[in-house]
Parts: C-alpha cells; structure tokens; sequence
C-alpha cells in the first residue's frame, strides 16, 4: 500500500512538473508569436497597446494547452493511463474562464493576480482532466 501512494505522489508530481514546463514553453511561443505577427501589421498600429492585451491572453490560453499536454506527457512518462485530451480540454476551459471572469469583472488594475490565478488554475485543471479517466496499469 505505502509503495502504491508513492507511485501516485511521484505520477502527480510528474504531471505537475510536465504541465509547467510545457506550459511556460507554450506561453512563451505563443505570446511571442502574437508580437510578431500583429506588431509590423496594419491590425496592430490600430490596436497600439492592445496588442498587449492580445498576446497575454492568448499566452494564458497556450499556458492552458501547454499544461494539458505536459501533464499528459509527465503521466504518461510514469506509464500512466490517463487522457491527455481531456486534460488539455479541462485546462484550457479553465484558463479560458479565468480570462472571461477577469475581462467581465475587471475586478483588478494588474494583470500579474490573472496571470497567477490562471497559471494555478490551469494546471489544476490539466492534473484532473489527465486523471478523470484513469485506469489502473497493467
């Protein structure tokens, strides 16, 4: 049994460490490839400092693909069976709510708690998705 939750420790720590790592990596591709595309175009001189806007969101929401498909790499690294479909779904609905929620409420003048809270969320969101239809190996 003690030998069983340390598999279970080390196959979520797995997923977490994959979701962050592929996450940021997502992020950062994405985010940067927002700048490029819209900063030499005409969309963008019409947007000015709106394209910031743009490449944040759209880097949370690669965050929450990223994160998806890390926690199923990390899980699947363990010999897991997990769905790494349902863990980039998961993750991306929840960064794609933190998103919503904070351009309905606008409930703060920074970006940096969004970016927080979509990060933790998103791999919450990656971790259970991956382990919503687990199957014990074989």
């Amino acid at each position: 049994m003690k030998k069983d939750n340390q598999r279970r420790f080390f196959a979520l720590a797995f997923e977490i460490i994959g979701a962050l790592l592929v996450g940021f990596f997502a992020a950062a591709v994405v985010g940067n490839g927002l700048s490029v595309i819209l900063v030499g175009s005409a969309l963008g001189d019409q947007l000015g400092m709106g394209v910031l806007t743009i490449q944040i969101y759209g880097a949370i929401l690669a965050f929450g693909i990223g994160a998806g498909i890390g926690a199923g790499f990390g899980g699947r690294l363990l010999r897991q069976n997990g769905s790494v479909w349902f863990a980039m779904s998961t993750s991306l609905m929840f960064s794609a709510l933190v998103v919503l929620i904070s351009r309905t409420l606008m409930t703060s003048n920074s970006l940096v708690p969004t970016l927080f809270v979509a990060l933790g969320v998103s791999v919450v969101g990656a971790v259970i998705g991956y382990n919503r239809r687990r199957s014990s190996p074989t």
